[in-house]
């Protein structure tokens, strides 16, 4: 029996128009459109780059 090759490898996403990156390489993306920034109680924005992943 011979087998079909898959092609159903995950697409990659497009970096996104707002993202900047910074001078290690990492993307600084802003917010706006459908999603608001992230904020305390109080209203004031806060910076949302603590998110990354980091192996030891």
């Amino acid at each position: 029996m011979s087998k079909k090759s898959s092609t159903n490898e995950p697409k990659k996403a497009a970096p996104s128009k707002q993202a900047a990156p910074a001078a290690g390489g990492e993307l600084h993306q802003s917010a706006g459109g459908m999603h608001p920034e992230l904020t305390t109680n109080q209203g004031v924005t806060i910076s949302d780059n603590q998110n990354s992943v980091h192996c030891g």
